[in-house]
């Protein structure tokens, strides 16, 4: 949905450059973490970072972290919890 939403954007003459990379239950099953260092330093050298879901009832349970990553970054934006 982001994509969609930035190549809307796009189309007015704004420019981004996206990447895309796991974070949360999906970087847990690939790499052991919430947050990959590189994806952290990633996300540090960014103007902007668009956070989508993170988690699932699979990972009921398991403190991910990533709100302090947020705080660290020192940006953080509300987020509704899921209903």
């Amino acid at each position: 949905m982001p994509s969609k939403v930035l190549s809307a954007f796009s189309s007015q003459k704004h420019t981004f450059d996206l990447r895309n990379d796991l974070i949360g239950g999906c970087s847990i099953d690939t790499h052991g973490t919430p947050i990959t260092k590189t994806v952290m330093q990633a996300a540090l050298d960014s103007d902007a970072v668009l956070f989508a879901s993170v988690g699932g009832p699979k990972w009921d349970g398991v403190r991910h972290g990533l709100e302090e990553q947020g705080y660290a970054m020192d940006e953080w934006g509300y987020s509704a919890p899921e209903v």
